[in-house]
């Protein structure tokens, strides 16, 4: 059985650490990291957390070894890649020029499909494509 590192705060990270798990406007993430990350610093075991916050020990573990080696920047969630961008800024920049310009005539607003045809662009709205 591994035994978690112990979570020494200093200062600073106690009182911010403090501060955001009594937070009620923090979001809800960065409460639980901190609360996590202040029962690990009163010597809690990962286990002992996962069962006081009901989630899994690997949650715990997660959140304890991103605090060790990065600090409280360690407590924010990793960027994700996404589906990368289908358009460039440029053609954003055209969409919105478009939008600051009264629809054709017979259309109260301007569309997905009327922005599509007056650019010259195909629009895959069928089956989540677009």
């Amino acid at each position: 059985m591994r035994t978690a590192k112990p979570i020494v705060l200093n200062k600073h990270d106690l009182q911010t650490l403090t501060s955001w798990g009594n937070s009620t406007t923090i979001e809800a993430r960065f409460n639980e990291h901190a609360k996590i990350i202040l029962l690990a610093h009163e010597g809690k075991t990962n286990k002992e957390i996962a069962d006081f916050m009901h989630t899994r020990e690997a949650t715990i573990g997660k959140w304890r070894s991103r605090f060790i080696h990065s600090g409280l920047a360690g407590l924010e969630d990793m960027k994700r890649t996404g589906k990368p961008k289908e358009y460039d800024t440029a053609i954003e920049k055209k969409i919105l020029r478009l939008l600051d310009t009264k629809p054709p005539e017979g259309y109260s607003s301007w569309n997905g499909n009327l922005i599509a045809e007056h650019l010259g662009m195909v629009v895959l709205i069928l089956y989540g494509a677009f």
